[in-house]
């Protein structure tokens, strides 16, 4: 008998970007290899989207920074999130803080990005210290060595007031980095300190290009209202780049020519803090994802941004992205509602879109971990 069933939902496969209405069962804590027979609790999700549970890949989890991080397992759980990426919120210095408090405590599967700047994200006054030659290397070596597969890339903020104004030596350092440690970099492209362009070519294959839409200073549009050719040959040789939010990392008058021009984003990150969280602009990542619906994505295309997409940059495609049987029984639910819904952006923006995931039920390790009252 299967432990849990969940019975008649629109089933979203990432592997063949394909819905199938069907059953999903649950043994124990991993998926089951077929869903005939009986389960001991049976959950009925006709009319609703199922899903494997959302990665967030950048969001800000180290909960003992109050002013700038999260709590996971309440930012991640209600909506849909099984797996969260911290976006570099610690350094070197602090990460085994990170991994003791937060990583080894939640229920949401934690991964991370380690910040260049030993500093990390620690404070919104004092800003962290990406100068190469402050860089800490033999500590970041020793982190990734001991945090193997729990550490997936390096960050920095490309920012002026971060990175002085056209220095490209902070961006190489953690590429060079990057190379030696045999992982991805991601590079925090808002209000950057070198063109947008210039950091796209610098990085390589796999590394991550951050805050794609942002609109302060340089941008990815040129004079002409173009995505930049430097930034499309980018992509064409692997860069990725993510589309997450943040509190002002997202510009209408930037996303909609872009995405009008075919620019979508690889990845769909919140880049959740207590800014933003339940607030504008981001609220969570299901309303994120119901921005990209009004900006003309596919649902399909939008999922995949959340699921098969972080998983395939993240190495984890079967385990994370898939509906194989013995892997991790992580599922999440929602209701795709006809609805008005409210979007804005810091420059004073506003959008109304007509369609809004609405989370209704999260699986993590074959157990319910929430549910919308009156779900079930």
């Amino acid at each position: 008998m299967h432990t849990l069933k969940l019975c008649g939902g629109k089933v979203y496969d990432p592997l063949t970007g394909a819905f199938q209405t069907r059953d999903v069962a649950v043994d124990g804590a991993v998926l089951a290899a077929d869903a005939a027979g009986e389960a001991a609790f049976t959950v009925d999700v006709s009319g609703c989207i199922v899903t494997p549970g959302l990665i967030d890949y950048h969001i800000h989890l180290f909960s003992a920074i109050p002013s700038g991080s999260v709590r996971a397992d309440l930012a991640c759980l209600p909506y849909g999130v099984t797996t969260a990426v911290d976006g570099g919120t610690s350094g070197a210095p602090t990460y085994p803080i990170f991994h003791e408090l937060e990583v080894s405590r939640a229920q949401v599967r934690m991964l991370a990005y380690l910040n260049i700047g030993s500093s990390g994200l620690t404070s919104t006054v004092s800003m962290e210290d990406p100068t190469p030659e402050h860089i800490e290397r033999d500590l970041i070596r020793e982190m990734f060595r001991r945090y193997p597969g729990e550490l997936v890339a390096l960050k920095l903020r490309n920012s002026l007031g971060i990175v002085k104004p056209g220095d490209e030596g902070p961006l190489r350092a953690m590429v060079e980095l990057g190379e030696e440690l045999g992982v991805p970099v991601v590079a925090h492209m808002t209000n950057p300190a070198i063109s947008c362009e210039r950091a796209a070519q610098l990085l390589r294959p796999g590394d991550v290009f951050c805050h794609m839409y942002q609109g302060q200073g340089d941008t990815i549009l040129g004079p002409d209202g173009r995505v930049k050719p430097e930034l499309w040959e980018a992509r064409r040789r692997g860069v990725l780049f993510d589309a997450c939010n943040g509190n002002a990392n997202f510009s209408f008058r930037v996303a909609e020519p872009a995405i009008a021009q075919g620019f979508l984003p690889d990845l769909i990150g919140s880049d959740l803090t207590p800014m933003s969280l339940h607030r504008p602009y981001v609220y969570d990542l299901p309303r994120l994802l119901s921005k990209y619906l009004m900006l003309g994505m596919g649902l399909e295309d939008v999922l995949a941004r959340v699921t098969i997409a972080p998983a395939r940059q993240l190495g984890r495609v079967e385990e994370l992205a898939s509906w194989t049987a013995g892997t991790s029984a992580d599922v999440a639910v929602f209701r795709l509602a006809e609805q008005p819904v409210s979007f804005r952006d810091r420059d004073g923006e506003e959008r109304t879109g007509s369609q809004v995931l609405l989370p209704q039920m999260t699986v993590k390790d074959g157990a319910i971990a929430w549910a919308q009252t009156g779900f079930h």
